[in-house]
């Protein structure tokens, strides 16, 4: 059986691990708020700011996010992961745009095109079981 200083020495370093995780946490908050991008698009700002090999400012990252998500919404619906097409679509349209505004910023722009990809898929599914509960 532990002694109370053993549990006590976890619980602190437990505590210190959460507030570390709340500081990160606010600390992403205030960045999302100051670029005003709604978590989706925080979400993508990362991912592509995550693969950046160029420099590059925040503010042309944010315009590309804003673009990208442009484009994703207009040819996504309720459900579009669902239909192999769209996500062809989806990716296609992701790529497109890497390229021809972004070319060379990238150490990959497939693996980012993918990772933007499989992060917008898992997003749908959950707002698709989210609508489904909430009917």
């Amino acid at each position: 059986m532990r002694d109370w200083n053993e549990r006590k020495r976890d619980i602190d370093e437990l505590y210190e691990e959460l507030l570390s995780i709340a500081e990160v946490i606010n600390k992403e908050r205030k960045e999302r708020e100051r670029l005003k991008l709604n978590e989706k698009e925080y979400r993508v700002f990362k991912l592509l700011k995550s693969h950046l090999t160029d420099k590059t400012d925040d503010t042309e990252l944010v315009n590309a996010v804003k673009e990208i998500m442009e484009r994703v919404d207009s040819i996504t619906f309720h459900r579009w992961f669902e239909k192999s097409e769209v996500v062809q679509e989806v990716e296609r349209s992701i790529l497109l745009y890497l390229i021809e505004k972004m070319s060379g910023k990238f150490d990959d722009i497939t693996t980012t095109k993918n990772e933007i990809v499989r992060f917008l898929v898992n997003q749908a599914e959950k707002e698709a079981k989210t609508k489904n509960w909430k009917n």
